[in-house]
């Protein structure tokens, strides 16, 4: 996630591993899906939470999401 103009809000410096959670808003708007690779302007709102419990809030005036690399997909057995 690459955020323009960002603001945030929380303890940055524990914000880090895995995301258990997130939001997305976008003109206010909770988005709950997104086809990658995803681009958006206007006010945008996100807030992540961490497995470790740490929560981070963004407002941003754009972002895009894309893979960071070639993305792989595994199919899963599970029953």
């Amino acid at each position: 996630m690459i955020f323009t103009q960002a603001l945030w809000a929380g303890a940055l410096g524990e914000c880090v591993g895995r995301l258990r959670y997130g939001r997305l808003y976008v003109d206010g708007e909770l988005l709950s899906q997104l086809a990658l690779p995803y681009h958006a302007t206007g006010p945008i709102t996100a807030e992540l939470e961490f497995n470790n419990g740490a929560v981070l809030s963004v407002t941003a005036s754009a972002v895009d999401i894309r893979f960071g690399s070639v993305p792989r997909f595994l199919e899963s057995f599970a029953c």
